[in-house]
């Protein structure tokens, strides 16, 4: 995405009246005393990449509302009204900018961003300034010519097209910041695994870190992170957190074994997910110490040593038939007569890029997608019937499958100059009880099984017993 620096305005001045606050350079002062009043502002005073940007605008009396935009080149857009909202004629009263249905997201170079928008009580033709009309590709209208050149245009319209008592403006400004910190989630798979950061015991995994970013764009550190469980491989990795020139903190992975670890962002928090690889070995190393004995530096290692359990369990794999795709694979473990299974059905659907507005709200024609793919967990109890290997198999679980709703008509939507526009949507998850009944047969250490989900269909499985220390 684009770098933000979102600017509502008109390029040029209008009139030289005083004002207690300096205006930016561009905005068009109404000539006349207007009975219409107009105001906007900005929710907060400062943003930074990642944040969405809302405007609040205040109406005295119904009117038309414009919105205009330009960008570091000089180049002039409109961005309301645009393909996607057409309607720019609003009650009185305050209004939120953009709508329900999508969402401007900063992205952009650290400053000071001015925004204005013009009403009016009687509605002129701007579509005659743009280069072409707005459609799905080119949702915005770009004006044409330079920033000069569409002001004087843009003044002959409005005042021939409109009394100079009828229409009215109002400006705001607000601040594009570089972060000066980013939220970080670690998690390990099996959890609770000891994080070391830069040598430091911090906690046990999922551990939420906030770390600092470099003081200036350009500029990057790094970051060691080692995870420490009983039974595992400790595992190291880096991370160099640096900010870009156009102040968006990015995270680089520096894993000594990165096929194990995968980064997420998400809105100001960057997840960081780490698969452990156990280890056969009865003792665990924790991570260095530093000491100076007679003068020299030297490292320290402290072992702990642990004794192993053995148990019996089985461990089986299954395949089912799943109503959308007659396709699913899980694995059931336990002990012989009680198990625990997790089947995953690959339901998962093409989910656009959307901002994620975080409650569900109404977003007129949308789309529910599958997000991820639907994962089953369940217990099942086998209960021998005197007949030799044969066993009953009786078990109850949970269906989980997370969804995104998304802004149908705003699919594929495009940037506005420097503006990342993105459809507005949310996550729900949907949760379903699920019944098993089947039958097992053992021979030996092999396990066979066929039975029916309530929710999945006929499943079948097909396993070993086995001894673990």
């Amino acid at each position: 995405m684009r770098s933000i620096s979102l600017i509502f305005l008109l390029a040029t001045l209008f009139s030289t009246t005083a004002t207690a606050d300096p205006l930016p350079q561009g905005i068009i002062l109404n000539p006349a005393e207007s009975a219409l009043t107009v105001s906007v502002w900005a929710e907060k005073e400062s943003y930074v990449a990642g944040e969405r940007l809302r405007l609040k605008l205040r109406l005295s009396e119904a009117a038309y509302v414009y919105v205009y935009h330009i960008d570091t080149q000089g180049q002039v857009q409109l961005l309301f009204p645009n393909a996607f909202d057409t309607d720019n004629l609003m009650a009185p009263g305050t209004h939120t900018f953009p709508g329900p249905r999508y969402s401007f997201v900063v992205d952009g170079k650290p400053g000071t961003d001015a925004v204005q928008v013009i009403a009016s009580l009687d509605p002129f033709d701007l579509i005659a300034l743009a280069q072409a009309p707005p459609s799905a590709q080119q949702p915005f209208a770009l004006l044409k010519g330079a920033p000069d050149a569409v002001a004087a245009q843009l003044q002959g319209i409005v005042t021939d097209a409109v009394d100079a008592a009828r229409w009215a403006t109002g400006w705001t400004q607000f601040q594009i910041a570089i972060p000066t910190t980013k939220r970080w989630v670690i998690r390990s798979f099996p959890g609770e695994a000891a994080l070391y950061v830069n040598g430091e015991l911090v906690g046990l995994t999922p551990e939420e870190l906030t770390l600092a970013p470099p003081a200036r764009a350009g500029q990057s550190r790094q970051v060691a992170l080692t995870l420490v469980k009983n039974g595992y491989v400790t595992w190291t990795g880096k991370l160099n957190v640096s900010v870009s020139s156009q102040g968006k903190v990015e995270l680089q992975p520096l894993f000594d074994d990165s096929h194990t670890a995968q980064t997420r962002l998400r809105g100001d928090t960057a997840f960081l997910d780490v698969t452990l690889q156990q280890d056969g070995a009865n003792s665990l190393r924790l991570p260095a110490t530093t000491v100076e004995t007679n003068g020299q530096r030297q490292d320290e290692y402290t072992d702990i040593h642990f004794q192993r359990e053995t148990i019996g369990g089985s461990l089986s794999a299954n395949l089912g038939g799943h109503p959308k795709n007659m396709s699913t694979f899980g694995f059931e473990l336990g002990l012989e007569t009680f198990r625990v299974g997790l089947s995953i059905a690959d339901t998962m659907d093409e989910v656009p890029e959307f901002f994620d507005v975080g409650t569900p709200v109404d977003l007129g024609s949308e789309l529910v997608l599958n997000e991820e793919p639907e994962v089953e967990f369940y217990l099942k109890l086998s209960l021998a019937t005197g007949l030799k290997g044969l066993a009953v198999e009786l078990g109850a679980g949970m269906v989980l499958q997370a969804q995104a709703h998304v802004a149908a008509s705003l699919l594929g939507a495009a940037t506005a100059l420097d503006v990342s526009v993105l459809p507005n949507g949310y996550r729900t998850e949907i949760f379903q009880g699920t019944g098993i009944i089947g039958l097992s047969y053992r021979a030996g250490s092999l396990l066979l099984q066929l039975g029916f989900d309530t929710h999945r269909g006929i499943v079948g499985g097909l396993g070993m017993a086995f001894e673990v220390s």
